[in-house]
């Protein structure tokens, strides 16, 4: 079973996430995808790594629902003594936990959501809609380095974006995700009960726009 929590700045998600990233690359070039994110690691651009940055700090922040609205979150494996390798010790953190026996958790996967659309989906879904309000999620993903252990924490994550949604009185998320290389990641989404709204391309990058209703 994944736990998740809110990204921290003090444990230095945004680097995390921008990890995240960076593992994707070789897999996604190995399934033929390599157009989905390219060949570049995000970790080492400046300027990538203090938007990720600023992007968990907002989301630690108390906020009231609106096109401003951010939050990050954080998929993790309890992990005991026994089951270390030396192939996850350097991505184990540290913290201490009331209702665990385990100190040791390794974060798999993560989430990024927010208040609005993408500026590229909104001739299809609008910036936002006050009479149908929808959460956004920007980016959903996993860390590649930890093969198996990962499997599950993205969907761990979707249903975790529909209980917030559901707190928030907010009946349905939405997000765009890339159309190439036969769908494959659009048929994702749909196995998971998300519904394609239409087809966008930005910068001859295909996308598909998805909603999930929760009523």
């Amino acid at each position: 079973n994944f736990s998740i929590r809110n990204a921290s700045s003090e444990l230095e998600d945004g680097k995390r996430i921008l990890a995240f990233c960076d593992s994707q690359l070789e897999w996604l070039a190995q399934v033929g995808s390599s157009a989905q994110w390219g060949l570049e690691p995000y970790s080492t651009n400046d300027d990538t790594q203090e938007k990720y940055r600023a992007f968990v700090e907002r989301s630690e922040q108390d906020q009231s629902w609106s096109k401003e609205w951010k939050k990050s979150y954080i998929a993790e494996l309890d992990i005991t003594e026994d089951q270390i390798t030396k192939e996850i010790q350097p991505y184990l953190v540290h913290q201490p936990r009331t209702n665990s026996k385990s100190s040791l958790r390794l974060p798999v996967a993560a989430m990024l959501l927010t208040g609005h659309s993408e500026h590229y989906a909104q001739s299809i879904l609008p910036e936002q809609d006050d009479q149908d309000p929808f959460i956004w999620i920007r980016y959903l993903l996993s860390d590649r380095r930890l093969g198996t252990l990962s499997k599950g924490a993205g969907l761990a994550l979707i249903e975790h974006a529909k209980s917030v949604a559901q707190q928030m009185g907010i009946r349905r998320l939405c997000l765009d995700c890339w159309s190439g290389n036969d769908r494959k990641l659009v048929r994702y989404y749909e196995r998971h009960g998300f519904v394609s709204l239409g087809d966008v391309s930005h910068n001859d990058w295909p996308s598909a726009v998805l909603e999930l209703r929760l009523d």
